[in-house]
């Protein structure tokens, strides 16, 4: 997976940039533009894609810039991959549940989207016209956003069935359920997030011997975090481990509330992550559960064995090594095949060479 240490990119130009005002230091917006900072950071081809975040907040797709950035992408072989706010995720099944279809949903008119500079947006619109067009674009937009969406409701879904039967047992309203689960899980993955969070300021403070600083740090992970990332809530009926929460990484409640009282303990799980895999557990629950782990419990030895049959057929000069098509033909072998796009970002990230193959190792 994506290591602590790895560089991320973030595209903030939607925020005030100091140097369009007089007596700002700048850089400002067209200075920084004129570097094509997008144009470069997709050139040096992410090994982890690129992460395209969906908010109630704004539509994404009314910005021409994102419309422009999504299909960029895309024509440059990084994968794009989306997230969702919980608000968001909620909306868009508030519209399926009314007799909205998947379309409906996803569909947007890039046509219509405005950009704040007259000079990039007739840039856009002059790239976008004598390329592919405002409906094929229309089209493989929506063609991304209900992959994207579909991916969240094949984790939701898991959660809602796990969860059902236990709430409405509980007495909770069948009405509520669904915003309950999202904005429950949506919290435990928020305060392990922090966890995370106060791990890589906890790994500072130990490099600097600031004990004050780790002291404060430790009181934040015992006050928001420790409780939250219990998988069972004492005061209620024990549901068992989530789907989507590797189990390899569970540390049990009892353990994890033992946190409180061993300072000892609580400082070495609080700087190796390697030892105390809980909050990731969570992180990647929320980030539409940890596929590997799902792939390594739900396909059986002799179907992995088949796997590494098939993998070995398909090194043809017996030189060790794989492309991504032949990448595809093995993990289409299982059952279930797993996701293009995930087949996509598995190879992105898993050629650390950079030679767009795959060998034994990197395999």
């Amino acid at each position: 997976g994506i290591q602590l240490d790895t560089v991320i990119w973030f595209c903030t130009f939607a925020q005030y940039q100091p140097g369009d005002e007089e007596g700002d230091c700048g850089p400002g917006v067209a200075a920084q533009l004129a570097l094509d900072p997008f144009k470069r950071v997709i050139a040096s081809n992410p090994r982890f894609g690129m992460l395209v975040i969906h908010t109630s907040a704004a539509e994404l797709y009314t910005r021409l810039w994102c419309v422009y950035e999504v299909n960029a992408a895309q024509d440059a072989l990084v994968v794009p991959f989306a997230a969702m706010s919980m608000t968001y995720f909620l909306q868009a099944l508030e519209g399926l549940g009314n007799g909205k279809d998947m379309e409906d949903v996803c569909r947007c008119s890039s046509a219509s989207a405005e950009c704040w500079s007259p000079d990039d947006k007739a840039m856009i619109q002059e790239e976008i016209a004598k390329g592919i067009g405002w409906g094929n674009l229309d089209c493989k937009i929506m063609d991304f956003r209900m992959k994207a969406l579909q991916k969240v409701l094949d984790g939701y879904v898991p959660l809602l069935d796990w969860a059902r039967p236990h709430l409405l047992k509980a007495g909770v309203p069948a009405d509520d359920i669904s915003a309950m689960i999202v904005f429950q899980v949506a919290e435990i993955v928020r305060r392990a997030g922090i966890y995370v969070g106060c791990h890589c300021l906890a790994t500072i403070a130990e490099c600097n011997k600031e004990e004050a600083y780790m002291d404060a740090i430790e009181t934040i992970v015992v006050s928001e975090c420790v409780d939250a990332i219990k998988v069972n809530d004492p005061d209620g009926p024990d549901m068992g481990l989530p789907p989507g929460f590797d189990p390899a990484k569970r540390v049990p409640d009892e353990d994890i509330e033992g946190l409180k009282s061993d300072p000892t303990r609580r400082r070495e799980c609080l700087l190796n992550l390697e030892a105390f895999q809980h909050p990731i557990g969570w992180l990647e629950l929320g980030g539409g559960g940890n596929f590997v782990a799902s792939y390594a419990q739900e396909v059986e030895k002799d179907a992995m064995q088949r796997i590494i049959e098939v993998f070995k057929r398909l090194d043809t000069g017996g030189c060790g090594s794989i492309s991504k098509d032949k990448l595809r033909q093995v993990f289409f072998c299982t059952d279930p095949p797993m996701a293009e796009s995930d087949v996509d970002l598995l190879f992105a990230a898993a050629d650390t060479k950079g030679d767009s193959k795959i060998d034994y190792e990197e395999f």
